[in-house]
């Protein structure tokens, strides 16, 4: 399924978003909050992910990124995170950190695909890295 740069993300499903971030390898860098270790339950530091697999919980959209850095997280074997689409009205789903919030906020709420570099040719530099 090929969604255009030109597409609006406010119309996008939460899948097809997620979709477009993982066919174009997308990477962010979340801030600190979006990753909590599983072992300390410290969510003090910022994460580097790449965008690998959407994946659909009892209707809620997730993304599954691969955690590329810093390196000490790579080093402890924390390789990969789910990080929802949007959040949702429930106690279990109101995320506070979502793909969609953060998005909003490195990018001063993006209209496009384009806007956040996917789908054009800035997609596969790191200019639309999240800093």
């Amino acid at each position: 399924m090929h969604v255009p740069a030109h597409a609006e993300l406010e119309l996008l499903s939460d899948i097809q978003l997620g979709r477009a971030l993982v066919h174009h390898q997308y990477m962010l860098e979340l801030p600190a909050g979006y990753f909590q270790h599983p072992n300390t339950g410290d969510a003090s530091q910022a994460v580097t992910v790449v965008a690998k697999a959407t994946l659909k919980i009892k209707g809620f959209v997730y993304l599954l990124a691969d955690i590329i850095g810093p390196a000490t997280r790579l080093q402890e074997n924390l390789a990969e995170l789910h990080v929802p689409i949007r959040s949702g009205n429930t106690p279990r789903t109101k995320h506070p950190y979502t793909i969609r919030n953060h998005l909003n906020a490195v990018f001063a709420h993006p209209q496009t695909l384009a806007d956040i570099g996917v789908g054009t040719d800035k997609s596969n530099d790191l200019d639309h890295f999240a800093k």
